[in-house]
């Protein structure tokens, strides 16, 4: 009689669910994502010159 449990079809079974986890997390931060998809696309330039120009208003 075979095992149903065994070692091979518990690795294949972490797997699957490992998958099926990542997946669904991929798509919640997609959905996510939305008002933070321009930060990655700003230098570090264009940040210094806002951190001064706001802090030169608060002067």
């Amino acid at each position: 009689m075979r095992r149903i449990l065994s070692e091979r079809n518990i690795v294949i079974l972490l797997f699957i669910l490992v998958m099926l986890t990542f997946s669904l997390a991929q798509e919640y931060a997609r959905s996510m994502g939305g008002p933070y998809t321009n930060t990655a696309q700003q230098t570090p330039a264009d940040s210094g010159r806002q951190v001064q120009a706001l802090w030169q208003q608060g002067r």
